[in-house]
């Protein structure tokens, strides 16, 4: 099956435990980055894992979570030069977005 933009795709959060009540290291690539990294060393994440902690960290210059800059923008100018997207610019993104029918 491809991936196509736009697809919805769900994962559980949930790793069984073997009979001894361990979880299997390898199934620690499914676990959230921001609950990994809790309990793994960074070099033990995976690109996805650090890449997804990333969206819940705050921005060291305006508070925002990358998620909430993601969606709403930001027109801090120091944001800005980091190629953030503008307030401005993430409204019509969001209203280009396709509607659930």
């Amino acid at each position: 099956m491809s991936e196509k933009s736009g697809q919805i795709r769900m994962r559980s959060n949930v790793i069984m435990a073997g009979k001894d009540g361990r979880v299997p290291q390898n199934a620690w690539q499914y676990v959230p980055g921001e609950i990994a990294e809790r309990h793994l060393e960074n070099s033990e994440l995976t690109e996805w894992q650090q890449t997804e902690r990333m969206y819940y960290r705050r921005c060291s210059i305006c508070g925002r979570t990358g998620f909430e800059i993601e969606e709403n923008g930001c027109d801090q100018p120091n944001c800005r030069k980091n190629g953030t997207v503008s307030v401005t610019e993430a409204k019509r993104k969001r209203e280009e977005r396709p509607t659930a029918t």
